[in-house]
């Protein structure tokens, strides 16, 4: 029986409430915990806040370099998820586990051993960089622990396990809250540590954020609670494999990472070098708070197409593909509507001048207009293209437009034309509009479908 796109049967909206609400809430959380760190680190001024907000442009390098990693895990998870296939979900963990500390290393100890090098190149203010210094060379070790965390959650997550992932950071965030209080701020006989307190909180929470997964997976005998043997590899061709489908992912996230930090380079260098940057890291804070719901309907469409493919259903794979289609870009500007009407209250939780703060909430305003174009892009090479294993075309996707459009037309407007920080954005989306037309084309042509464990066992 062939199944209408918008008609949506019982099964499907059932799975995909019970995938995207818990992972929605973990976003949310997560989300939250940068905001926290961002509002207590500014109240001690907009130097600090732009410090810890240009230190954390590594931090994010980390971040999307191991989504890049874990993205690749999700996609074979999902897919031997989807035939039942427990050993090789708990290989790909092994697997999973090894990239994410090689990860760790690469960003984590040039972090710890020169964090002054690598600050001097995100900001131009002398007090900036060197509070931004303090503050990288803790999260240097903070990369570890977060990420064998992000591993064992995702690894749960693509196994229907969504719940664990998300009180686990609700664990974090509650730790990290109470430890920036009493490390940020001086209490007289205690604390006063200012951004490095606020980075010790952070490592903190991230190690009992891993504590939980851990220790419940192993309770609730979840898949991630695995033997050491059975996280071995098995065999060349099973590192192979992961590794054909994983660089390109992999080198996909680190380069478009590396695009979003050279946007913020550029805003570090426009006007003063700080007001522009505070102004982009409170747009940031809000923007990840805002693509909460983005976040969690990619997940769970990836998820879903992941196990359709693996079970040997391409058609429904199909199917569910252009219903998240025509359904994301309608949910994200509804959320678009609502970041409209709450941007002026949302920006007054930063102490930051008055400037700063009209420069955040235009950066908000148009995001919340385009926010759909985001959305679509995220949801088609994120959870589509990807889980489908079509890798390269979403890497070129991605990729191509960021760097052949986006940063040069950025570049231009705020190295060459000066202008301010606003237009300096508005010009990004050029890229959005690019990406969008590929992937439309992509989807289209119907060559994303690959099952990748239908013979491995």
């Amino acid at each position: 029986m062939q199944h209408p796109i918008f008609r949506w049967e019982r099964n499907f909206t059932k799975q995909l409430f019970q995938l995207a609400v818990p992972i929605a809430l973990q976003s949310v959380v997560t989300a939250a915990m940068q905001i926290v760190d961002n509002v207590m680190v500014g109240k001690l001024g907009e130097v600090p806040l732009a410090a810890v907000s240009q230190a954390n442009r590594i931090s994010f390098l980390f971040q999307l370099a191991m989504f890049g990693t874990i993205s690749g895990a999700s996609i074979f998870v999902s897919q031997y998820w989807g035939k039942r296939d427990v050993a090789g979900v708990r290989r790909t963990l092994g697997i999973a586990t090894a990239m994410g500390l090689v990860v760790a290393a690469l960003l984590g100890l040039p972090s710890i051993f020169f964090p002054g090098q690598l600050i001097r190149v995100l900001i131009k203010s002398q007090e900036a960089r060197r509070l931004g210094a303090e503050y990288l060379g803790i999260m240097g070790f903070v990369y570890f622990i977060q990420s064998q965390s992000l591993v064992q959650a995702a690894v749960l997550k693509s196994t229907e396990q969504v719940k664990l992932p998300m009180f686990a950071s609700i664990a974090a965030i509650l730790t990290n809250i109470c430890f920036n209080w009493l490390l940020i701020y001086d209490h007289g006989s205690f604390g006063g540590y200012g951004v490095r307190g606020a980075a010790i909180a952070t490592m903190i929470g991230a190690a009992v954020e891993l504590g939980v997964l851990i220790v419940f997976a192993r309770r609730f005998g979840f898949v991630t609670a695995a033997k050491l043997g059975e996280l071995r590899p098995g065999s060349r061709k099973a590192v192979r494999d992961f590794l054909v489908i994983a660089l390109p992912v992999l080198l996909n996230e680190s380069l478009w990472a590396a695009g979003t930090v050279t946007y913020s380079a550029i805003y570090g260098r426009l006007g003063d070098g700080v007001t522009a940057a505070a102004a982009a890291n409170i747009f940031s804070t809000i923007e990840q708070l805002a693509s909460v719901a983005i976040r969690a309907l990619s997940h769970a469409c990836g998820v879903m197409i992941g196990m359709a493919i693996g079970a040997g259903d391409e058609n429904c794979a199909r199917l569910y593909a252009k219903r998240f289609l025509w359904a994301t870009p309608l949910i994200s500007q509804g959320i678009g509507l609502a970041i409209l009407a709450l941007s002026g209250s949302m920006v007054g939780f930063f102490n930051v001048t008055a400037e700063t703060a009209a420069a955040a909430r235009g950066l908000i305003r148009i995001f919340a207009c385009f926010i759909w174009a985001h959305a679509l892009n995220c949801v088609v090479i994120v959870a589509i293209l990807r889980t489908g294993g079509d890798v390269r075309a979403a890497a070129a996707i991605d990729v191509i437009p960021l760097w052949l459009v986006g940063v040069p037309m950025a570049a231009l407007a705020g190295l060459v034309f000066h202008w301010d920080v606003q237009r300096v954005y508005l010009m990004t989306y050029c890229e959005q509009i690019a990406k969008g037309a590929l992937c439309l084309w992509r989807m289209r042509s119907g060559k994303w479908v690959h099952n990748l464990v239908a013979n491995n066992q």
